[in-house]
């Protein structure tokens, strides 16, 4: 009595259409064969054999052949998709300088501002600073001691959203 092997996971396998031959390589061993019928048709001379075109027939077949094949399971036109995605992958990565890491500002360096040389008066600075300062310790006070204020907790696809009244 025969006996099939199912695989586990039927995804991954690929369907013979023709043999051992999957979907693609009947493909890409058919299309020297539209090739050549177009080269012997629209060359000159019309509908001649000719050595150019046997060479670029048997060219196009070899090639065709190369990336129909397989190489430990995998077709050698995916293995060429792969290298060539791993060619055209950027290798130099710019990175934002819009950030304010290690950026000059008005704590580290009082007299310049974002590397830009005129001089501006601390004092004035200074007071700026602290006012803001301020306006946000006393909002942040006021939002925490009163009781009357209400927090509602939201989450969407994973997100927390916290709203005050």
């Amino acid at each position: 009595m025969r006996t099939t092997v199912v695989p586990a996971q039927i995804t991954t396998v690929e369907d013979k259409i023709a043999g051992n031959l999957s979907f693609i390589q009947l493909l890409l061993l058919i299309f020297p064969v539209f090739l050549s019928g177009l080269i012997f048709s629209l060359m000159p001379p019309l509908m001649e054999i000719n050595g150019l075109k046997i060479m670029i027939t048997l060219l196009s077949l070899s090639g065709a052949a190369i990336l129909a094949s397989r190489v430990k399971g995998v077709i050698t036109l995916y293995r060429l998709i792969i290298l060539v995605r791993y060619k055209a992958r950027p290798r130099i990565w710019v990175y934002n300088k819009n950030d304010l890491y290690l950026r000059p500002s008005i704590h580290n360096q009082g007299e310049v501002i974002a590397g830009e040389k005129e001089t501006i008066n601390q004092s004035h600075i200074g007071n700026q600073l602290e006012e803001i300062d301020l306006l946000k310790d006393i909002s942040l006070d006021t939002q925490q001691s009163s009781f009357k204020l209400e927090r509602n907790f939201k989450t969407k696809k994973g997100v927390l959203y916290v709203s005050t009244k």
